[in-house]
């Protein structure tokens, strides 16, 4: 399995810009590169200059301790390179090397866009991989922030979205949230480096080593032997954090089936439970629903023919069906109590079942009698109005009746009621 790998180290002087370029382009000894590289083992992708280039971009005006560029590192594990022997250095495939460039370069210029000063690519150490320098520029502001730009929020986004676009090549991210803590780019730059072919000894450093001295060949093989036993460290530190990790998610894959599971169930008992309210909700008789909705009867013990908020209302009970209705202002008609409610309180058809469900528990019984209670008092009210004016004469005097509105506002009555009682004929001097 192949991981992408994304680095950044923090250029703050011109002094480390120049120095990082002399090992880019190779005017300096490099210990860890091919001495004889082929002609294309140094390419540079973008921005030949990375000095120049860098300084164009930087602002007139910065702080002195500003984070100048970002040096970056983009690889892949040895796997990816080299799937049939990883563990042989300086050994690449061209055709996957070159489309993990191609992918590489297209999310640097995606990513980064002219914040992208210089690129290069390194095929003559152990492992192929490209380093770039970034200036930190903030888009809007034009100035040098690279704590906001390469924060710790933004450097996960770019390891999610490079090993995204990697993808199509095989190569994932690694666990996120582990662990495992990232090395700066010139540690890593070195222990990827050091798993190099040991130089052989010359009879030279032989005859040397019998009389107790050391050559530079002896020393760079102790050297290399301390290298070894790092990176065998590393990579075992790594390879328990990565187990911790891949442990620490699997657990977590399965709590997640086990919540998709009970909420998978707890959704079908809440379907089976709608389905048997509806059904029950569907055979409840109008006449018990539409005193709720503010209907009452135009006729005493019929219930044909209904007035209310939604206007008339017709059912079909002298036909023998008494479950359907129509709405005649609004031209609609319906069956059952669900299709009722929906029509008159305009909602819909979770919302209908919703309040309709009061009608099917213990306490239905007391709340339909509660109804029938209120449209009997509406209907005696209805004949009251009905009722032939008062035999008694009252005061054509306006000022009689305004002594009268002001006894019952100090009685505490709302003088809006006083006056509805006296277009009801209810109230006169």
């Amino acid at each position: 399995m192949s991981f992408a790998i994304l680095r950044f180290e923090k250029i703050k002087s011109l002094s480390d810009l120049k120095g990082m370029t002399a090992h880019w382009d190779r005017s300096r000894p490099t210990p860890n590169a091919d001495p004889n590289p082929h002609p294309e083992a140094v390419q540079f992708l973008h921005g030949q200059d990375p000095v120049a280039e860098v300084e164009r971009r930087l602002p007139e005006k910065r702080r002195k301790d500003a984070v100048l560029c970002l040096e970056g590192l983009l690889s892949a594990s040895p796997e990816y390179f080299r799937p049939d022997t990883p563990s042989q250095a300086g050994v690449y495939d061209p055709k996957r090397t070159e489309a993990w460039v191609k992918a590489s370069m297209a999310w640097l210029r995606k990513e980064f866009g002219d914040r992208l000063a210089s690129a290069v690519l390194h095929l003559d150490e152990a492992t192929p991989h490209i380093q770039v320098a970034i200036v930190p520029l903030d888009r809007t502001t034009g100035r040098l922030d690279a704590k906001t730009q390469f924060g710790r929020a933004e450097l996960r986004r770019f390891q999610t979205d490079y090993a995204k676009a990697l993808k199509p090549l095989g190569i994932r991210r690694g666990v996120e949230g582990s662990q495992a803590k990232h090395q700066d780019v010139q540690r890593y730059y070195g222990l990827v480096n050091a798993a190099q072919e040991p130089p052989e000894l010359s009879l030279r450093d032989k005859a040397a080593l019998t009389v107790g001295r050391t050559t530079e060949t002896v020393e760079q093989l102790l050297a290399q032997a301390t290298d070894s036993r790092m990176i065998r460290d590393e990579l075992e530190k790594a390879q328990s954090r990565l187990r911790a990790s891949e442990d620490r998610a699997d657990r977590e894959q399965k709590l997640r089936g086990a919540a998709e599971t009970a909420r998978d169930g707890a959704l079908k008992q809440a379907q089976q439970a709608e389905r048997a309210l509806a059904s029950q909700v569907r055979e409840l008789p109008l006449p018990q629903i539409l005193p709720f909705l503010g209907y009452s009867r135009r006729h005493k013990d019929q219930d044909e023919e209904w007035i209310g908020p939604a206007g008339p209302l017709t059912t079909e009970a002298a036909k023998g069906k008494p479950n359907k209705f129509f709405l005649q202002d609004a031209g609609q008609g319906g069956r059952g109590a669900i299709d009722l409610v929906k029509a008159v309180m305009g909602a819909d058809y979770a919302g209908a079942l919703g309040w309709l469900a009061r009608f099917v528990t213990d306490d239905a019984l007391v709340a339909a009698a509660a109804a029938e209670a209120t449209a009997s008092a509406r209907e005696a009210l209805s004949e009251a109005r009905a009722m032939p004016a008062p035999v008694l004469a009252l005061s054509p005097d306006p000022n009689d009746l305004a002594q009268v509105f002001q006894k019952l506002e100090a009685d505490g009555m709302d003088p809006k009621e006083a006056a509805k009682l006296q277009e009801l004929g209810l109230v006169g001097a």
